[in-house]
C-alpha cells in the first residue's frame, strides 16, 4: 500500500505499479517490442513515464528518451 509514485494525475502504489508495468509490458510485446529493441519515447518527466520506463526494462528493451524541448536536429541526431 506504500507510494511508489505520484504526479498530479496519478498515484501508483508499489502493487499498483507492478501491475501496470506487466500490463504495459504485455502490450510492448504484442506490438513486437523484444529484448535489444530500442524504443524511442517523447514524454516529460512523470509518473506515467517512470513505470513505462520500468515496463521496457521488463521486456529487455533500452529506452530512448526523447524531450519534448528538443531542436529538430536534436531529435534528428537521437534518432539516427
Amino acid at each position: 500500500d506504500r507510494i511508489a509514485f505520484k504526479s498530479a494525475s496519478v498515484c501508483y502504489t508499489y502493487s499498483d505499479l507492478a501491475a501496470e508495468a506487466l500490463r504495459h509490458a504485455a502490450i510492448l510485446r504484442d506490438l513486437g517490442v523484444k529484448r535489444g529493441d530500442r524504443v524511442a519515447v517523447l514524454t516529460t518527466p512523470r509518473a506515467e513515464s517512470a513505470m513505462l520506463f520500468i515496463a521496457m526494462n521488463m521486456v529487455g528493451a533500452i529506452w530512448i528518451c526523447l524531450n519534448p524541448q528538443y531542436r529538430l536536429r536534436e531529435f534528428q541526431y537521437t534518432i539516427e
